[in-house]
């Protein structure tokens, strides 16, 4: 049986000793074993893929840790710095810019929660935000109300005239807001 697929240099018969000639978006040949081609079907269209794991490491994938990565000292990681280099567009203040043509961030996903880029800028309160920003957490302006017979700061009628007095409720709650959430490790694909 013979299989085409899109990358392929050539195309030869499906079986598990066959060797498979490919070339990434950046240009790099490389060489797949007919066995491992199913599980290696992601190619170079997936690059810049995140994904959620159970582990950190795991083969063709990086952490999404804000590390710097040098496609000339690891060629693998052509593609994937070629795509944060076009999405970072020059721009000294993006988060994947990096000076040199040969080096890029990775996205720092540790301790965060992912929000879709809106580009209507209408549902982030920081407008349009770049791919890769981060937004620190925050809690929506808001006021509680109080009875007279709770705590807080509550005027009290007298003969004489109005007096406040002041109370407070005791401090709840822990050092930042946050969403019920699972940890696991957000890796990329190179």
């Amino acid at each position: 049986m013979s299989v085409k697929l899109s990358g392929l240099t050539e195309t030869t018969s499906f079986i598990d000793t066959d060797i498979f000639h490919l070339r990434t978006v950046g240009g790099i040949d490389k060489k797949i074993n007919g066995g491992d081609l199913i599980s290696s079907i992601e190619l170079a269209s997936d690059a810049g893929r995140v994904q959620a794991f159970i582990m950190k490491n795991k083969p063709g994938w990086l952490w999404c840790d804000g590390a710097q990565i040098n496609k000339l000292t690891n060629p693998e990681y052509t593609d994937l710095v070629g795509l944060l280099k076009l999405e970072a567009g020059g721009d000294p203040t993006h988060p994947y810019y990096n000076a040199s043509a040969d080096i890029a961030v990775l996205p720092n996903l540790k301790g965060a929660v992912v929000r879709g880029v809106d580009t209507a800028a209408n549902r982030d309160k920081d407008g349009v935000r770049k791919s890769g920003g981060y937004q620190a957490d925050d809690n929506k302006s808001h006021r509680h109300l109080i009875n007279a017979g709770g705590s807080g700061t509550v005027a009290y009628m007298r003969e004489y005239g109005v007096f406040t007095v002041s109370k407070y409720t005791g401090y709840t709650g822990a050092v930042e807001a946050t969403v019920k959430n699972v940890a696991l490790y957000y890796l990329i694909k190179y």
